[in-house]
């Protein structure tokens, strides 16, 4: 919705029940292990693939195993369950054409159709530029020697305990459903020399600190671990949202 749609001056109220929490607040300082699968429907089982993400989104697991929210907490949790859905996947779940051919060219074609030219139609022809060593031909997940990936499912936990139980659950409702996994990885971050947990990501610099407000969601705060690089005031002139 623009401001054009709704009205310049009237305030705009985003259901943050109705919106993923990866979208809402990054997860990297509360969580410091993850764990991302992929997953595929197999072909002529769109009913199993619809089932299993309403089953997640609804939280009728008995263990617990649900779509993490964009909601507040007041407690953070022990883990976040989050999920990304490729065209491929929209088109797994039996979508009806009309909505598969609405969404941008750019994702109906995948990064791997991107990597050397442009498909969207621009006039540079440029691609996302993987080539040499980033080849599609050598990624090990969606790339076009991999298999099909439709879901991404990506966990973030407190500790590797909490990570292994959210797993069990899934992969126990790839198993209800019928859905295959085909790739994992594992991610945590990073240490420095002395074993400390590191700011930094894994190309070496300081992400996330600034977050852009959205409109509609709760503010961002400055700030962060007393002693960190993000325990600094806000720029001159900007709004001090710290508790």
């Amino acid at each position: 919705m623009t401001p054009a749609d709704s009205g310049a001056n009237e305030q705009v109220v985003v259901d943050l029940a109705d919106v993923q929490g990866n979208v809402v607040r990054g997860y990297g300082l509360r969580f410091p292990v993850a764990r991302h699968i992929a997953a595929a429907v197999p072909l002529g089982n769109a009913a199993g693939g619809r089932a299993f993400i309403a089953e997640l989104v609804d939280g009728d697991r008995a263990d617990g195993v649900e779509i993490a929210r964009g909601t507040e907490w007041d407690e953070a949790p022990g883990s976040r369950l989050n999920i990304g859905i490729t065209w491929p996947g929209l088109r797994a779940l039996a979508l009806p054409s009309a909505v598969l051919e609405a969404f941008p060219p750019v994702f109906q074609a995948g990064a791997a159709a991107r990597a050397h030219a442009s498909v969207d139609g621009s006039r540079s022809g440029v691609g996302l530029g993987d080539v040499g060593p980033s080849d599609p031909a050598r990624w090990v997940m969606g790339g076009p020697r991999t298999p099909d990936v439709h879901f991404l499912l990506s966990i973030h936990a407190r500790d590797i305990d909490e990570l292994d139980a959210v797993t069990r659950g899934l992969r126990g409702a790839f198993q209800d459903h019928g859905l295959e996994e085909v790739w994992s990885h594992d991610a945590a971050r990073l240490r420095d020399r002395d074993g400390k947990a590191d700011e930094r990501v894994h190309f070496g610099y300081v992400d996330g600190i600034s977050q852009p407000n959205v409109a509609g969601t709760p503010p961002r705060r400055w700030g962060g671990p007393p002693g960190s690089r993000r325990d600094t005031p806000p720029p001159e002139g900007w709004p001090d949202n710290s508790p």
